[in-house]
């Protein structure tokens, strides 16, 4: 599944990747944090 919202991916998604200029450049499991730390890491890459 693919979405552009992160707090819909947190709570369905089992791994989530953040990809920049096409390219993916985070694989993390969504287990391991909460929206709002995935939305910090998400402003961080991009």
């Amino acid at each position: 599944m693919a979405t552009h919202d992160i707090f819909n991916a947190v709570s369905v998604a089992t791994n989530i990747g953040i990809m920049k200029q096409g390219e993916l450049v985070q694989n993390l499991p969504s287990k391991t944090f909460t929206a709002q730390e995935l939305q910090e890491l998400y402003m961080k890459t991009i």
